[in-house]
């Protein structure tokens, strides 16, 4: 059972796949950013495409994509929440999601693996999560990130298991939270393993297991009463 559940969600390669990718973002209220997306041909990327980007079914614009296949549209959300991201290139299309916050919210960045799997590459949730999750985000926005099954699965599993949705990054370390930084987004901890947060600088680190630096709870549940009473 284990190994059909790690086959079920491994990461499946899209390269055969002519189309167009969206990528999840995060954005403050009245700040501009780019928006991205990524054009392909059937085993590579593929430039000189013309990309409709829609924001809540509403057409933003339409921007052509470069030699390396990316194409950016400059976007000031005008207000906070979850929006829907979608691509439109001729007949393919694809979402993701943009979470726009403002200078009162504070982020809880939640890694899927280590923070949210019952046990490494189990695929099972954690004793707890779902219910703990779904009080925290009543005071703080989430983002998810993933390290080994990638975004497409982690969304997949994030589904499958109905936990709050919100949006994915991929972990690469640090530059994580400085990008997010740089986009004035207030980052109030991250729950992960004790390698990742070891690589992060000047954020509060909260984990499960003994970890040095961080606040450890032993339950979801003792972490949600913690975190909602602060």
């Amino acid at each position: 059972m284990l190994f059909v559940l790690f086959i079920q969600y491994l990461p499946v390669s899209t390269d055969a796949i002519a189309g167009v990718t969206a990528f999840d973002d995060v954005a403050s209220v009245n700040k501009p950013i780019r928006l991205k997306a990524l054009t392909k041909g059937r085993f590579f990327s593929h430039g000189g495409k013309l990309v409709e980007f829609h924001i809540d079914e509403k057409h933003i614009g339409t921007t052509l994509s470069g030699g390396d296949g990316y194409a950016f549209l400059k976007y000031t959300p005008q207000s906070k929440g979850l929006k829907k991201i979608t691509l439109k290139l001729a007949d393919e299309a694809d979402e993701a999601i943009l979470l726009v916050t403002d200078k009162k919210d504070s982020l809880l960045l939640i890694s899927v693996e280590t923070g949210l799997f019952e046990s490494a590459l189990s695929f099972k949730p954690a004793s707890g999560a779902k219910d703990a999750i779904d009080r925290i985000s009543k005071k703080y926005k989430i983002i998810y990130l993933t390290s080994i099954i990638g975004i497409k699965q982690s969304k997949k599993w994030l589904d499958d298991n109905k936990l709050h949705e919100s949006i994915i990054f991929s972990w690469t370390g640090n530059d994580v939270i400085e990008e997010l930084r740089d986009k004035d987004i207030n980052i109030f901890a991250v729950i992960g393993s004790s390698d990742m947060l070891d690589e992060i600088e000047n954020i509060k680190k909260i984990s499960f297991k003994e970890t040095e630096g961080a606040e450890v709870f032993e339950s979801w549940e003792d972490l949600a009463e913690a975190l909602i009473k602060k």
